[in-house]
């Protein structure tokens, strides 16, 4: 008699509906049972069998239930999956092809099928190996793949996906092909994949390829109106020696106490037309990739490394900027210009450090080129002193650089510090920023502008706590200028420590690229616009696009706020590759050591509730010491977070920056996470 009622049935939909529902992030554990997290005091515990409907990371609603005693979270709706596009490694389970996701909290297959993309990229992979492809080739246990989620046992907000049933599971697509499980060189073929970053340089169009094979197109090597020759002036790279993507010409000479420095910028623009192909692909792309090893550029290689260079001996057309230095090392005036010019050396940082510390064999081979380098570093010492008394000078800090060995193979990992020709370099390409930033600002009023407000009005009360905390008073009004803002920085740059520094990171806004003119509160400076990478950096061509239509007074168009939102993720994407690799491949050459006695010396750099990261100070490694390590009872140890410092037994033991003796207790390639332990007094 209950069968279809439908006053039963509205009786249960009110009940259900009178049941609070509850939204939260599931966290999965290795045990099977995991929590939804609400916020960060408020969890709730959710059973294997309602796990088996979720995946770590699964936003969701539930409604709250209790049995025996014991409440518990029963899984209702799906919001957001974790898993859409992601990286995986091929299973294969009773002869099923299955997929495990690469992820640290993720351990449970997934079944799935192979695309007709991922095949072709699967045979292709095969051929490049010298394979020729039968029926018989097929996946293995280990292989990289890149796969999309395409049934979810809740259901998934698309319409190729009828509802979700009862027995429904998880199940995947397998869309690309990445590489073999044995493949040395996976760590950056799964990264770029995973960031979807490509792995090539674009390839040069045809149009333009024929128009580089006239003899007379090339780099424009005939002075114009536009580009007066200037191919007699003793102009000079400083790069690595590695280094063929060269932006970047540097003169400079002396007028009486006065330095004339002329920054020769190389001119990518007169190839790349606005919403040309080339253009397009060079939007897309944003910026070359630096990784460990090996660089994927912008531009293609015929003119990143070549027509667009500033290699020795060859005319270049470029964009110039000429600033008189006075003795103070204000910059007095500059003007832009374009010019036709010819580089006469191309030198490196270490001869260029060496000659002038007075180490090695390396001399310049005539006196003009002698002279250009000695005025070169004056330059460098007047603009050093004049941003530490007028804007910002930071504590140098230590750069790795991975030795990598045949098949990406890591061999060492060396510290390269900052010398004399690196800062000659970047004295040189601020200033010529500076200008750049104040030529635009002044002319049109917009263009492509690093800005950064320093400290988040939000934040600015917790940041002045902060310091009143260590006996630092200030205003939050003046905190938020950038003449205050300064004023505290040098004040801490004098501190022993970067504690009190590294504590108000966290109230800081981060950089932003901008259509307008805004100051740069990190570099102190009221205004600062990048032109002196074009090969390099999308935002840097549209700078001289700007720069140049000034010059030649030609009409300019206002930039779109959503390139800057691209450009901005551009840029995290490609520094967020940078550092898996690094990461990767530090587990790699550090998993030697796990579980030996091997001691490291490490620099305590974060402090949070489960214990405390760790850097590695000879070769920057970053790693975690849980709790568990640091004391036998859990109970006795207190994380002192906001003020960066932790508590045994009520006496302080670690401290932010410290620097203490670890060794390496566990290396997880899997997770790319390096676990430390300290060394335990005898």
């Amino acid at each position: 008699m209950f069968q279809n009622n439908p006053l039963l049935a509205q009786l249960k939909q009110q009940l259900h509906v009178e049941i609070p529902v509850i939204e939260g992030l599931v966290k999965g554990t290795a045990k099977g049972y995991g929590f939804l997290e609400v916020d960060a005091q408020t969890s709730h515990f959710i059973p294997p069998p309602q796990m088996k409907k979720v995946m770590h990371g699964d936003r969701v609603t539930v409604t709250l239930k209790a049995e025996n005693g014991k409440e518990f979270a029963e899984i209702e709706t799906l919001i957001t999956p974790s898993l859409d596009r992601f990286i995986a490694r091929v299973v294969f389970e009773n002869n099923r092809l299955a997929i495990i996701p690469d992820h640290p909290q993720i351990n449970q297959s997934i079944n799935a099928r192979l695309s007709e993309s991922g095949k072709t990229d699967f045979h292709n992979a095969l051929i490049a190996k010298g394979i020729e492809v039968t029926s018989q080739h097929q996946l293995k246990d280990g292989d990289w793949v890149v796969a999309k989620l395409t049934n979810h046992p809740l259901g998934l907000a698309s319409a190729s996906q009828k509802p979700a049933a009862k027995n429904q599971f998880f199940f995947a697509e397998i869309i690309q092909f990445i590489t073999f499980n044995e493949d040395p060189l996976a760590p950056w073929w799964v990264t770029l994949a995973d960031q979807d970053l490509p792995r090539t340089a674009p390839v040069l169009p045809e149009q333009l390829q024929t128009l580089l094979a006239e003899s007379s197109a090339i780099a424009g090597n005939e002075p114009s109106t536009n580009y007066p020759d200037m191919t007699d002036m003793c102009f000079f790279t400083i790069d690595s020696e590695s280094t063929f993507d060269m932006d970047d010409a540097l003169n400079i000479r002396a007028e009486g106490e006065d330095l004339i420095l002329t920054v020769a910028i190389s001119n990518p623009t007169e190839f790349i037309t606005k919403d040309s192909e080339l253009d397009l692909i060079a939007k897309e792309r944003g910026f070359t990739h630096y990784l460990p090893g090996f660089n994927v550029p912008m531009l293609p290689r015929e003119l990143a490394d070549n027509y667009c260079s500033l290699l020795p001996n060859e005319h270049r057309k470029v964009l110039a900027c000429e600033m008189k230095i006075t003795q103070s090392g204000s910059i007095e005036k500059f003007h832009f210009f374009t010019a036709l010019i010819e580089s006469k050396y191309k030198l490196s940082y270490t001869q260029i450090s060496d000659y002038l510390e007075m180490k090695g064999d390396w001399m310049p081979d005539n006196l003009v080129l002698q002279k250009q380098i000695s005025l070169l570093a004056d330059f460098t010492k007047r603009r050093q002193a004049w941003r530490e008394k007028n804007a910002l000078i930071f504590n140098e800090k230590p750069e790795y650089r991975f030795v990598l060995g045949d098949e990406g193979t890591v061999t060492d990992i060396v510290i390269e510090d900052r010398r004399i020709s690196n800062k000659m370099v970047e004295e040189s390409m601020l200033a010529a920023n500076l200008c750049a930033a104040d030529f635009l600002t002044s002319s049109i009023g917009y263009g492509l502008f690093n800005v950064h407000e320093g400290f988040d009005k939000e934040q600015i009360e917790s940041a002045v706590k902060t310091l009143t905390n260590y006996e630092i008073s200030c205003e939050a009004e003046r905190l938020l200028t950038l003449d205050g803002f300064c004023e505290l920085k040098r004040r801490l740059l004098a501190e022993p420590t970067e504690l009190i520094d590294s504590r108000l990171r966290r109230f800081q806004s981060i950089a932003e690229i901008r259509t307008t003119p805004g100051p740069h509160f990190g570099l102190g400076f009221k205004g600062y616009a990048t032109w002196t990478s074009p090969i390099r950096k999308y935002s840097d061509i549209i700078n001289h696009r700007l720069i140049k239509a000034i010059l030649t007074q030609s009409e300019t168009e206002k930039i779109e706020d959503t390139l800057c939102e691209h450009l901005m993720a551009c840029r995290k994407t490609s520094r967020q590759a940078e550092r898996f690799i690094a990461n990767w491949l530090y587990a790699r050459f550090l998993a030697p050591f796990a579980g030996t006695s091997t001691q490291f010396k490490g620099e305590v750099i974060d402090i949070n509730r489960a214990g405390m990261r760790i850097k590695l100070v000879d070769n920057g490694a970053i790693g975690f010491i849980p709790n568990t390590f640091l004391h036998d009872n859990r109970d006795e140890i207190v994380s002192f977070i906001d003020d960066g410092y932790i508590e045994i037994k009520a006496t302080k033991v670690y401290s932010l920056g410290d620097v203490i003796d670890v060794v390496i207790q566990e290396v997880r390639e899997e997770s790319r996470s390096i676990i430390f332990n300290t060394v335990k007094m005898k």
